[in-house]
């Protein structure tokens, strides 16, 4: 019975694991396909943490959000996996299982930091989702599903033939008269 359900669940996780990747691959094209949509170049698409660097000028016409973004993951991953070092520093020291009070209340604050920190990552994403979705002339309604449905809507986004860049924020460059309207009199 053990040795039918260790093989179950073996190609279960394979499976995942093929879809996991399949899905990977369809979703840098769908960037890289935005990306040349919006006059970028589709290799920036698959660099990891520059591309959100370029989706953020994409997006906005400035960088500034995606390196915000950067920077938060950045910090993010050092305090993740430096959270869970010192937990199992503390785990090997502690080995009869005792905890003192000030070992308990750093994880504590550890923790919270971590979450907060999460959450404005989800803040910054929804953002730049949302500002996404409008510098390719998307309605209100798909803008906001773009901050919980982002992944489905990149693809869905990334192979519509007909879909155009209209600009940073849903706003034109430049108008039919030539007029420069990112130009700060």
């Amino acid at each position: 019975m053990g040795v039918v359900f260790g093989g179950a669940f073996a190609l279960f996780y394979i499976g995942m694991l093929v879809f996991s990747l399949a899905l990977t691959v369809v979703m840098l094209v769908a960037r890289y396909k935005l990306f040349e949509k919006a006059g970028e170049a589709g290799w920036k698409a698959i660099i990891p943490f520059y591309w959100s660097i370029v989706l953020s000028k994409i997006a906005t016409g400035k960088k500034t959000l995606g390196a915000a973004f950067v920077v938060a993951y950045s910090v993010f991953l050092i305090a993740y996996i430096s959270f869970y070092y010192r937990q199992m520093v503390m785990l090997m020291g502690n080995l009869d299982g005792s905890m003192s009070a000030s070992d308990a209340a750093s994880i504590m604050l550890f923790s919270l930091f971590v979450m907060v920190l999460s959450i404005g990552m989800a803040v910054l994403n929804g953002i730049l989702m949302f500002k996404l979705a409008k510098s390719y002339g998307k309605s209100e309604g798909w803008c906001v599903a773009m901050i919980f449905l982002s992944g489905i809507l990149i693809i869905a986004m990334g192979f519509d033939r007909e879909l155009k860049y209209v600009g940073p924020n849903g706003v034109p460059t430049s108008d039919q008269y030539g007029v420069d309207n990112n130009y700060n009199y």
